[in-house]
């Protein structure tokens, strides 16, 4: 397979996303509907971009699977292309512009490529063959004695887990804490040396799949709750994205105070 081809061709979707994205914000895109699995917000520009994605893929790659946030088109292939058509809809159907389109190429269930795309702040992390980019220039490794006090815990109503504990262990631990439901702002972030960590709570793929493409070509580290690699061909149980200077500390207290909730 043509890597530098499917890297340029999943750019290029990038930005095509981004200016659907764009257009569809100015005119005041709002919520259409809520998501009965999660209780999250759906938009038409969700649903648009996710469809133009899926028959890209089709044409330029009939035989590649897809995973789509909001509609998919599996297929048992060794290559499938995993997107989330608005990672941070809460924040696009609200006129927050803290929004971002992710689109990541797994191979065999391991990540290979990956970007994460933001339209209004003209802001794209990438990564293939190694290498990662930010806005088309190579990313410099995370310094790993740079430790951010800042962190994400990315959650849910529908979560099966209880980051009660874990929220109050990172406090006492010194750390700042926040929950921002725009996973691709906050791992930018990381892969550019601020946000410290973002433990992640859900199932979907489409959320992380790229950023297991790009943070490790840098330092960085991308694993399930208990610290193990991530496996892409089967729905996520959890994952814990770090900066070099704070992965161990984060993972060590997401392994012990992270629990399952009572239903």
């Amino acid at each position: 397979m043509d890597m530098q081809g499917a890297y340029d061709f999943m750019m290029q979707l990038a930005r095509d996303a981004g200016d659907v994205m764009v257009d569809m914000f100015h005119k005041g895109e709002s919520v259409a509907d809520w998501k009965d699995s999660n209780d999250t917000p759906l938009t038409v520009a969700d649903t648009k971009i996710n469809r133009m994605v899926i028959d890209a893929i089709r044409i330029k790659y009939p035989h590649h699977g897809i995973i789509g946030e909001e509609e998919s088109d599996e297929k048992e292939h060794e290559y499938t292309w995993i997107c989330d058509p608005i990672d941070g809809t809460l924040y696009f159907s609200h006129h927050i512009p803290m929004c971002t389109f992710i689109l990541a190429l797994v191979h065999n269930g391991k990540p290979v490529m990956g970007v994460m795309h933001n339209p209004f702040m003209n802001d794209t992390i990438s990564a293939h063959d190694g290498t990662a980019f930010h806005n088309d220039t190579p990313l410099k490794p995370l310094d790993p004695s740079a430790k951010s006090k800042w962190i994400d815990l990315e959650y849910i109503r529908a979560s099966k887990f209880d980051i009660t504990q874990l929220r109050e262990a990172v406090l006492d631990a010194g750390y700042m804490c926040t929950t921002v439901l725009s996973g691709g702002s906050y791992m930018s972030s990381i892969a550019k040396g601020g946000l410290g960590a973002l433990v992640y709570t859900s199932e979907g793929r489409w959320d992380i799949a790229a950023i297991d493409a790009i943070l490790p070509c840098i330092g960085g580290t991308v694993t399930d709750l208990s610290g193990e690699p991530l496996d892409y061909s089967k729905p996520l149980n959890g994952a814990v994205v770090a900066a070099p200077g704070t992965s161990a500390e984060i993972l060590a207290m997401t392994k012990k105070y992270v629990t399952i909730r009572n239903t």
